[in-house]
């Protein structure tokens, strides 16, 4: 029987290799975030600068448009409601 050395240490060295890259790719992944969440800090600082807080007159704009959409939506939703009980269950 002949003994073949040489292609387990191929193969060792591939899998060496493979952790390598692996271990590589992952330092890029990490680096990559890193860079990622310290630009998304820097641009919440820069727009968290230039906001400013509303008005007492904007923050009630704000609240009563919001309302309205709210009170619109909602009405659409009990028409819609209603139009299913009297056509499917009321049998119209």
């Amino acid at each position: 029987p002949k003994v073949e050395a040489k292609p387990e240490v191929g193969v060792k060295a591939e899998h060496k290799e493979h952790k390598e890259k692996k271990k590589s790719e992952t330092l890029n992944t990490v680096k990559n975030m890193s860079v990622r969440l310290k630009s998304f800090y820097l641009e919440c600082r820069r727009v968290l600068k230039v906001t400013q807080k509303p008005s007492k007159n904007e923050a009630l704009t704000v609240i009563k448009i919001s309302a309205l959409g709210m009170l619109i939506i909602g009405m659409i939703g009990f028409v819609i409601k209603m139009a299913h009980i009297l056509l499917i269950k009321g049998g119209l």
